[in-house]
């Protein structure tokens, strides 16, 4: 079959003719399943995911009131961190030690999930102890560039038997065992065999109809409960964020977002190569009844999970949780692309869809970077993703208006000067690329 023996080659051919009509329908095109881009420009999550029924009990490290209600201790020093994302540092060195004590329902089985900071200087290797047995060894090798070391807020969650609850009281310790400081930036403990203490820890009901529907989020108390919902849109969206929520007084709800599972956290994704870890969470105030869109209309913040996380004591419904999908305004249905490939090989099919998919998540007016970076027109990116868009989806307009901007009159895109040659050199004296991203750069991003 010419199609899989010259995958290349077919899907040039295809794209090239495709790029002729105005678009093909799914039934035409045999690429049509590893689409990834949503069909309309109203996009629901696919999933919930890792949603606890019972939230029974919640330590927010470095927080005075929360670690005076969880008996906090430590041995051989630690130090609070309130710059960035708000957590508790455990210190260098053997013997050094933070620890919490948990209230449970005994005889259960739970789920521990912890969020850490890492550390922003380098690796570091903690171990997690429950009731003085050690349940769990914690590495990561932070991401180094531009000079720096930085490592996220990652979240991760495991298992014990309800041996570990025999008493209704579970002691969490975190034992620095090599590298930089760690920084501990929630504990929660949970389940769903039981409910929580009325004075701590809190609910979520109603979970039978997400995500379409709608579930109620209940905390007990401010220091000790963080019910949350985490949403899955099944890919990396571009766009506005938002929810309806009702409530019978007032509610603090947080609302974090990540790209990627791991760093669906308490603080989301804040990862930055130009300056230190950032806290990407937002607190929303609601009162009443309403909705509220996360990101203002033209964010360029891609994110494929979203965790709403009550913090005060109370009850808020959510529902209609939405994105208004905005790369590839162009596009009325960002589905339907001119061109297609298909071949044998469900592997190559994937990575096909997958690089048009991350191209239409880089496309605005112009066709950027990247959807989630520095978001801005560079001619390497021009050069390299511009057959990528003409082979599949066919936004000509997205990518002549970016040469256009590229090396047009200087009004804030166009860099560094207004001769392409000498200018993209920097040689007349000019910004230099870097100089004109972080004059226009937003300061929240």
């Amino acid at each position: 079959m010419t199609r899989a023996r010259f995958p290349v080659l077919a899907a040039i051919a295809l794209a090239v003719l495709g790029a002729s009509v105005a678009s093909l329908s799914l039934a035409q095109n045999p690429g049509a399943a590893y689409i990834l881009a949503p069909s309309t420009r109203t996009v629901a999550p696919a999933r919930v995911i890792t949603t606890f029924p019972s939230n029974y009990d919640f330590v927010h490290p470095g927080d005075t009131a929360s670690e005076s209600a969880h008996g906090f201790q430590e041995s051989g020093g630690s130090a609070t961190s309130t710059a960035t994302v708000l957590g508790r540092s455990i210190a260098s060195g053997a013997g050094a030690w933070i620890s919490y004590t948990l209230r449970v329902p005994q005889n259960q089985p739970l789920s521990l999930r912890i969020d850490d900071v890492g550390s922003e200087r380098g690796a570091y290797e903690y171990t997690v102890q429950v009731n003085g047995t050690t349940v769990h060894t914690r590495s990561f090798a932070c991401h180094i560039g531009w000079g720096k070391t930085y490592g996220g807020c990652q979240s991760y969650t495991f298992d014990l038997p309800s041996s570990y609850s025999s008493t209704g009281d579970v002691t969490v310790r975190f034992t620095w065992a090599s590298g930089s400081p760690a920084r501990i930036a929630a504990v929660w403990a949970l389940g769903s065999a039981a409910l929580p203490d009325p004075a701590r820890g809190g609910t979520v009901s109603g979970m039978a109809g997400l995500p379409a529907g709608s579930a109620t989020i209940t905390s007990n108390s401010s220091a000790s409960g963080a019910p949350y919902i985490l949403y899955d849109f099944g890919v990396p969206m571009c766009g506005t964020f938002s929810f309806s929520y009702s409530t019978t007084g007032s509610a603090r709800v947080k609302v974090a977002r990540s790209n990627s599972r791991a760093y669906a956290g308490i603080a989301g994704d804040g990862v930055s190569d130009t300056g230190p870890l950032r806290d990407e969470s937002r607190d929303v105030d609601l009162s009443g009844s309403g909705s509220v869109s996360y990101f203002p209309p033209g964010s360029d913040w891609t994110f494929r999970y979203v965790m709403l996380m009550l913090c005060t004591p109370g009850t808020v419904t959510i529902s209609n949780v939405r994105m208004a999908y905005e790369a590839v305004p162009n596009m009325a249905n960002p589905a339907s692309y001119r061109g297609y490939f298909y071949c044998n090989d469900t592997a190559l099919n994937r990575v096909w869809y997958a690089g048009a998919y991350t191209a239409q998540t880089c496309t605005r007016e112009y066709l950027l970077d990247g959807g989630k970076r520095d978001r801005s027109l560079w001619g390497g990116d021009l050069e390299a993703a511009g057959p990528t868009v003409l082979l599949s989806y066919y936004d000509i307009a997205a990518v002549r208006d970016g040469y256009r901007k590229f090396f047009g009159p200087g009004d804030g895109w166009y860099w560094p000067g207004q001769d392409p040659v000498t200018g993209y050199l920097n040689v007349d004296g000019s910004p230099t690329k870097t100089e004109c991203l972080r004059a226009r750069r937003n300061p929240e991003t």
